[in-house]
């Protein structure tokens, strides 16, 4: 089974069988998102860039609350930015050509 869900702006939750994965949560403050951050559950967050609109900070702390333990996926050097906003230690940061360890994701 596969799901894929447009939530507004560039965020979208993809399902595979029974894991989650949500793409760019921006989801507080923004007047095109069909629902509001702390009504998403994902096992995995992944964040594309950290521009505001792909990685509101916002939108990331009210997403921690519900997703404890949720692993954020993001290029290198962001790990900081959603660590000060998340304070998850749920981090994996990959560069060009470099993969994530996602293996409940398929």
């Amino acid at each position: 089974m596969l799901e894929i869900t447009w939530l507004g702006h560039a965020c979208w939750q993809v399902k595979t069988g029974q894991t989650t994965l949500l793409i760019d949560p921006f989801l507080t403050g923004n007047p095109a998102a069909s629902v509001k951050a702390d009504q998403v559950t994902a096992d995995y967050i992944l964040l594309s860039h950290v521009h505001q609109d792909h990685a509101d900070p916002p939108s990331l702390s009210y997403l921690r609350h519900r997703n404890a333990q949720s692993t954020y996926l993001c290029g290198l050097g962001a790990g900081e930015i959603i660590r000060e906003c998340t304070g998850s230690q749920n981090i994996q940061e990959a560069g060009w050509f470099q993969q994530y360890d996602t293996k409940t994701l398929v």
